[in-house]
């Protein structure tokens, strides 16, 4: 059952636009009045700081001279001047509704405000803090929610100075807080009260915009019910397809819809009888092909298994490749590390070589200065012997020098007193020849020890000639032995060296039979996947078929329910 509605779109959509405008305006008027505080409030300063400064040129302008506060007398220039001051302060009192007061110092010596009893407030002080800021710091001062005798003033000082530019007082000028509150409380008044006549003007405007709207809105809302309930001989109204606004293009769209629509169900119900037709050829036809791809889809199966039995004896040809390109790979690597060592020992066999010669080489020198060690050695010895026969010679000479000593004492003796100085050169002669026979002796001793070592080093070079003799030959025939396993080196590596040119020849023809064997398994998979494929592809045409048979049938049964759900609508007469 269809539910009732209220149809109150557009009221809703009016509410809501009020409501948003009202916030908006709220926020305006919220915003505007914010501003319009602080701009009265910066006129109010604008005009106090203007009118200070004419007052405080005004009043140092009426008399020259200094300012001077004594005894309760104002003057300038030494002339009393606070009635003339005081009725011109009156005077612009009057005319700009402002009040006006002249401190000395903090003092209060001359202005317009009164107490409650209606006396000037003369005599009586400024704050601390404006006194600071002004005559202190000689800068102007601006104040809101001043209270000065019990009343809230704005007010504005000004430093006043004497002709030297000495600060002596304050110039002040205020408004009462109380005209401007009711000046900027007049204003926002007004403003409220404009945006409420603009709230209720809107809100009149609306109902009679929702109530326009929503008659329209209703007749729309009354031909798609027309439609929904099948009935599709109704048009919408002309008043309402005539409209330009969001209603008349509903209306347009729903009236394309209604022609559209009848134009379907026309032909729908001209068509329903056909798809039944074809539905029965089309089962006819899918069975036929089921048959026929049944055959094929064994023929298929058949070439796949083949097609698979090939790519496997591939991929084993492949792996055997595979291990047999491994074994030539270590190969390659077990020559190359035999080339690399024969490299090593041909290099070590060449230091060895150059270390041998160099041997060879010390060793002959060594075997020629032994032998000039050896003819020196039996030089000395030669000349040992000559000096031991030297001093045989001295030990001959003196004793015969000894014996003549005798023989000449033995004669002094007996020349008596005329051979004393005779027997003394004898005793001398004896003497020294007792001498040299003992140093000859000891020369022979030394001589005889020198000839000894001197014999026993011959024989020690002569062995040790012998020895270098025997080094020399060894050397010789380990030069020979060297050379030989050079020449055996060289060998190894020429052999390697070729064993590697082989092995990488037949690295190139493995590589070559694993292209054509890789490219022969790619074939193979292809064409086993191929046939696979081809088989997946026939059983899901048999599916496909079974799929369309079962789909003819639903079409037909599908046609006679389209048929009876397109009796629901009535065309036109």
């Amino acid at each position: 059952m269809q539910k009732e509605r209220k149809g109150q779109l557009v009221r809703k959509v009016v509410v809501m636009a009020f409501c948003l405008a009202t916030a908006i305006a709220a926020i305006i008027a919220i915003v505007g009045i914010v501003e319009i505080r602080n701009t009265y409030h910066e006129m109010v300063k604008e005009v106090l700081n203007t009118a200070s400064s004419q007052a405080d040129s005004e009043f140092t302008k009426m008399w020259d001279g200094d300012w001077a506060y004594e005894d309760g007398v104002l003057t300038k220039g030494g002339e009393e001047v606070y009635d003339e001051y005081l009725s011109t302060m009156e005077a612009l009192k009057k005319e700009t509704g402002l009040e006006y007061t002249i401190f000395y110092n903090d003092t209060r010596v001359c202005t317009t405000l009164k107490d409650q009893s209606g006396a000037y407030l003369t005599d009586t002080q400024a704050g601390a803090a404006v006194v600071s800021e002004v005559i202190g710091n000689g800068q102007n001062s601006y104040k809101q929610n001043l209270d000065i005798a019990g009343t809230k003033f704005y007010g504005y000082y000004m430093p006043m100075k004497n002709t030297d530019g000495s600060i002596v007082g304050m110039m002040f000028t205020g408004r009462k807080a109380a005209d401007v509150d009711k000046a900027v409380s007049k204003i926002v008044t007004i403003m409220i009260v404009v945006l409420v006549i603009g709230a209720v003007i809107m809100i009149l405007m609306g109902m009679l915009a929702s109530k326009v709207a929503g008659t329209a809105m209703k007749k729309v809302a009354d031909n798609i019910q027309v439609l929904a309930s099948g009935d599709l001989t109704g048009n919408m109204p002309d008043e309402l397809l005539k409209r330009d606004d969001e209603v008349g293009i509903i209306a347009d769209a729903v009236q394309g819809f209604g022609d559209k629509l009848r134009d379907i169900m026309g032909t729908a119900k001209g068509l329903s009888g056909n798809v039944s037709t074809s539905g029965d050829e089309l089962s006819n036809s899918a069975q036929m092909a089921s048959a026929a791809s049944s055959q094929v889809t064994d023929a298929v199966d058949d070439i796949s298994k083949g097609a698979v039995t090939q790519a496997e004896s591939v991929q084993d040809s492949a792996t055997n490749v595979g291990d047999i390109g491994a074994d030539i790979e270590n190969i390659s690597d077990n020559v190359n590390t035999l080339s690399q060592y024969t490299k090593d020992m041909k290099e070590a066999c060449s230091n060895a070589m150059i270390a041998l010669d160099g041997l060879l080489k010390q060793n002959s020198g060594v075997v020629e200065s032994m032998g000039e060690i050896d003819t020196a050695i039996r030089s000395t010895n030669e000349a040992v012997k000559n000096i031991s026969t030297a001093t045989q010679l001295i030990t001959d000479i003196a004793s015969q020098t000894n014996l003549l000593a005798l023989n000449a004492s033995i004669e002094a003796a007996r020349a008596g007193e005329a051979g004393r100085g005779f027997a003394v050169v004898a005793e001398e002669i004896g003497t020294l020849a007792d001498q040299s026979r003992q140093t000859a002796d000891e020369i022979n001793q030394i001589v005889a020890k020198l000839t000894q070592e001197s014999e026993r080093s011959v024989e020690t070079i002569g062995k040790l000639n012998e020895e270098l003799g025997e080094q020399s030959q060894k050397l010789d025939e380990t030069k020979s032995d060297m050379e030989h396993m050079e020449r055996g080196v060289q060998s190894v590596s020429d052999s390697t060296d070729e064993i590697s040119s082989r092995v990488e020849g037949l690295e190139n023809a493995k590589n070559n039979l694993t292209a054509i064997i890789e490219d022969l398994s790619a074939i193979s998979q292809e064409n086993a996947a191929s046939t696979q494929q081809t088989n997946a592809s026939m059983e899901e045409l048999n599916a496909t078929f079974e799929v369309i048979n079962q789909s003819a049938d639903e079409l037909k049964n599908l046609a006679t329910e389209l048929d009876q759900q397109i009796s629901f609508f009535k065309l036109a007469e």
